[in-house]
């Protein structure tokens, strides 16, 4: 598209895949701040019509303010010394 470059999709959870293979397919790069899809198939179908189109899909999910987050925090110094931490 000559006029978007980008969507920030914020949709309620049953609208998202719809929207971002719609965007997708119109080379419309994704951000999508809920779950991506509903099922694994519906995540790969979204990642095929990204690469096929060449552009940039992920998911914003934010975790962090989850309780199972605070919890996984709280449980890290149990597990002893981390070697590596990907993200927090």
């Amino acid at each position: 598209s000559d006029a978007i470059d980008a969507v920030y999709i914020a949709s309620p959870n049953a609208l998202p895949f719809s929207q971002t293979q719609l965007f997708l397919s119109h080379k419309i790069h994704v951000i999508c701040e809920k779950p991506l899809a509903s099922n694994l198939a519906e995540v790969d179908a979204a990642i095929a019509c990204a690469r096929e189109n060449q552009v940039v899909l992920f998911e914003a999910f934010k975790t962090a303010s989850l309780p199972n987050f605070h919890l996984l925090r709280q449980a890290l110094p149990k597990v002893g010394k981390l070697r590596k931490v990907l993200g927090l």
